[in-house]
């Protein structure tokens, strides 16, 4: 039990354990959780997946560290969450409301303010820290009980929590959904990032990696391959895909750019998918139909292009989320809401994670993010706006899903977007084990999660995917129970919309006491 003083202290700076679905704000309070009050916090998971929970407290605790006890097989990894100041929606000059986030009637409240984002390795946070925790592969199956204690600066309790894992008796499939994002490799150095480790970091988000390559004198080249054996990581997993030019770097085809790719293309065969980026977003461009002409067998020539892809002349057509149309043989190329979920700041942090449930509803084939590292001459630290085009665009951290470490070393930081990302992925590996023991189930579970998406949104809709975390933890228990071969515990015609505000509304009774109290200094999530 807590002592009297370090029941005084939970009083006084109160604290709040949340999943790993919000996005907090500095200024406001956090919303609560899934485990209110003293409830044990309650996780399955199944071997190589990582959960993640975040700890909130009170700015007048100082800083906090976090210590997990007990019989908990998982590997702990703790970060400090980073606040940008979000100075204005993401917008445009052009349409009201309007942004390459979202439709006007799509926008989220709460876009304002110091947000955070970035996530900084460290023992102890201020505000909020955000907990990995990794079920390795040799993890026993069943159920594990231990503690999760909250501790001030000079070792004194400020919460303490029984924290139950259960493990399932399965492995999650790797990487559940194909993700992949393409980076600039030329910017890492002027931010002192490490390539090797950008690779590494992305790779444990099961998120493959892109680059530019034009050239047999590339010297990433050797990274390439060692990424595509699987060499490079510590699993041994290959990357699975590498693009021979990006966004048409190659340009048209001539002798020696032919004679290039059919020697690079010779280099990576056998080791991953490879295709030959031909255009972006030039619809009328003729280069793929030119590149198909001259490629090596087994080599895919791609473009961005939203429009039908039988019209075009390509092995494989990206199209944007707003753009792609049910049963077209494409992958999806960013988002916007309604449509799918956006990489912006200024959005819910599940809006990621919903869009490996959207492939999975529509069957895409992998989801495709512009950029990764997308830090131009600004501090993506300190300047949230991130993107600006010449018709009139400006986005919050458009582009970025890892940020350049202040403090040096070479790895980039994660961020919570990267996190979210890796979510999704896991959860389509949930997809697919709940899919093995009942497909039908399994489906008509998923097209509950996501009624609608894609081309099959209107513009005037909002999104129709849950923006809270934890009112997916209601879903993953439903693909928990075919998974174990266990009858459904809801009524199967029941959205998620019905069932979860019941659990929400205790949890709001529960930590009301506690929510006024930090109105004015706490944290919140975006709305």
């Amino acid at each position: 039990m807590l002592s009297v003083a370090a029941t005084v202290a939970l009083a006084l700076h109160a604290v709040v354990v949340l999943d790993d679905g919000e996005r907090l704000a500095r200024d406001r309070p956090p919303p609560p959780g899934p485990w209110p009050g003293d409830a044990p916090i309650e996780l399955v998971a199944a071997r190589e997946e990582t959960l993640a929970l975040q700890v909130v407290v009170d700015p007048a605790a100082g800083r906090v560290h976090v210590v997990l006890d007990g019989d908990v097989p998982a590997r702990a990894t703790t970060y400090a969450e980073r606040f940008i100041e979000v100075k204005r929606p993401s917008g445009n000059a052009r349409e009201r409301g309007a942004s390459l986030a979202f439709a006007p009637r799509s926008a989220p409240k709460g876009l304002t303010g110091f947000v955070a984002d970035p996530l900084v390795p460290a023992d102890e946070a201020e505000r909020a820290m955000w907990i990995d925790l990794f079920v390795p592969p040799a993890a026993v199956a069943g159920a594990h009980e231990g503690r999760l204690r909250v501790l001030d600066a000079g070792g004194a309790t400020l919460a303490e929590r029984a924290l139950r894992l259960r493990v399932v008796d399965r492995t999650l499939p790797w990487p559940g959904a194909a993700i992949t994002t393409f980076y600039e490799n030329d910017r890492l150095p002027k931010h002192g990032v490490d390539e090797v480790a950008l690779r590494r970091l992305l790779h444990a988000h099961r998120i493959s990696a892109i680059r530019e390559i034009t050239r047999l004198d590339d010297p990433s080249l050797p990274l390439d391959d060692r990424a595509l054996s699987g060499e490079l990581y510590a699993d041994g997993r290959g990357e699975g895909i590498v693009a021979l030019g990006a966004y048409g770097a190659l340009g048209d085809p001539d002798p020696a750019k032919i004679e290039a790719v059919a020697r690079l293309a010779a280099r990576f065969r056998g080791k991953g998918e490879i295709f030959l980026y031909a255009a972006d977003e030039d619809c009328a461009s003729p280069r793929a139909k030119a590149w198909r002409q001259v490629v090596p067998p087994g080599v895919r020539v791609g473009v961005t292009c939203s429009v039908d892809p039988r019209t075009q002349d390509a092995d494989l057509v990206m199209a944007t989320a707003d753009r792609w149309r049910p049963g077209w043989n494409a992958w999806v190329y960013n988002g916007r809401r309604p449509w799918a979920g956006p990489m912006m700041l200024d959005v819910p942090a599940v809006d990621l994670r919903a869009n490996a449930w959207i492939a999975a509803r529509y069957g895409v084939e992998r989801w495709f993010y512009w950029e990764s590292t997308y830090w131009g001459d600004v501090d993506p630290l300190v300047v949230a706006e991130t993107f600006h085009n010449r018709r009139g665009d400006w986005a919050n951290g458009d582009g970025v899903l890892v940020y350049p470490d202040p403090a040096g070393g070479g790895a980039p930081l994660p961020s919570i977007k990267l996190k979210s990302l890796r979510r999704g992925a896991e959860d389509a590996g949930w997809i697919a084990l709940a899919r093995a023991s009942n497909a039908p189930a399994t489906d008509a579970i998923v097209r509950r999660a996501i009624p609608r998406a894609l081309g099959e949104a209107e513009e005037s809709d909002a999104p129709a995917w849950q923006e809270r975390g934890a009112a997916w933890l209601a879903t993953r228990s439903e693909l928990d129970d075919l998974i174990e071969g266990r009858a459904p515990q809801q009524d199967p015609s029941a959205t998620p919309e019905r069932r979860f505000p019941y659990n929400l509304l205790v949890a709001a009774l529960a930590v009301a006491g506690v929510a006024l109290a930090l109105r004015k200094r706490g944290a919140a999530p975006l709305e």
